[in-house]
C-alpha cells in the first residue's frame, strides 16, 4: 500500500471467511481468504456477490465520478481528515486514554461535554458508515463490546470515543445526530484550520 498508493484512505480490503456449521450447529472456521474472488459465473453467483460488491463499494464511500468521461480527470485524493491534528486535540486524546488506563477502562458520556472538531468530524463519518452498511453488521464498537477494549496493547483515543459514542446512542441515536448536525451548521469542523502542530 505505501509502495503503490498516495493516499492510504483509498485502500480497502475485503476477507472471505469460510465456516461450516456441524450436526449441533457448532461453527468451525474452515479458512480467511485474504483476496476472495467477486467474480460471478453462474446465477447464484450473482445473487450472493452483486449485492455485497455494492455494499463493499458504498461502505468504502467511493466517490463515483459522475460520468464515464470524468472518470480520468475525478480526484479522489480529498478527505477531509487527511491533516495534522491540533494541539487542543492532543492534549484532550492524552487526558482522556489517561483517564481511561486510571479508571480500569471506565469512560462516561463527559467525553463528550466539549467535542473537538476531529472528534466530531471522526463521529459524524462513523454515523456516515453504519447509514452505507447495507447488509454489514459492526461489530466493535457496539454498546455490547467494551471488553474487547483489553485486546489492544494500547487504549486508542478514538477507540474510547466511538464505544462510548455507541452506548450513548444505544437508545436512540436521533439526539446525537442532531447534535452533531447542529455543530455541522455552525461550521465547528472548520474551526481546526488555524492551529496545527
Amino acid at each position: 500500500m505505501t509502495k503503490f498508493l498516495e493516499q492510504e484512505f483509498i485502500c480497502y480490503e475485503l476477507f472471505g471467511i469460510d465456516i461450516i456449521l456441524d450436526e449441533d450447529l457448532k461453527p468451525w472456521l474452515l479458512e480467511i481468504n485474504i483476496s476472495p474472488s467477486l467474480h460471478s459465473g453462474t446465477p447464484l453467483d450473482v445473487s450472493v456477490k452483486a449485492p455485497l460488491a455494492k455494499d463493499v463499494l458504498n461502505l468504502a464511500g467511493i466517490y463515483v465520478p459522475p460520468s464515464f468521461d470524468k472518470l480520468h480527470t475525478a480526484d479522489y485524493s480529498t478527505r477531509p481528515r487527511n491533516r495534522n491534528k491540533t494541539r487542543e486535540q492532543l492534549v484532550k486524546e492524552a487526558s482522556w486514554v489517561a483517564a481511561y488506563k486510571d479508571q480500569s477502562g471506565v469512560i462516561d458520556n463527559r467525553i463528550f461535554k466539549r467535542l473537538t472538531p476531529e472528534d466530531t468530524r471522526a463521529l459524524v463519518e462513523f454515523e456516515d458508515e453504519l447509514e452505507r452498511a447495507g447488509d454489514f453488521k459492526l461489530v466493535f464498537p457496539t454498546p455490547q463490546t467494551t471488553h474487547y477494549q483489553r485486546y489492544f496493547i494500547e487504549p486508542l483515543y478514538m477507540n474510547i470515543l466511538l464505544q462510548q459514542w455507541q452506548i450513548a446512542q444505544e437508545g436512540d441515536r436521533s439526539i446525537g445526530i442532531s447534535r452533531l448536525e447542529q455543530l455541522c451548521r455552525q461550521k465547528h469542523m472548520q474551526s481546526d484550520q488555524d492551529e496545527k502542530i
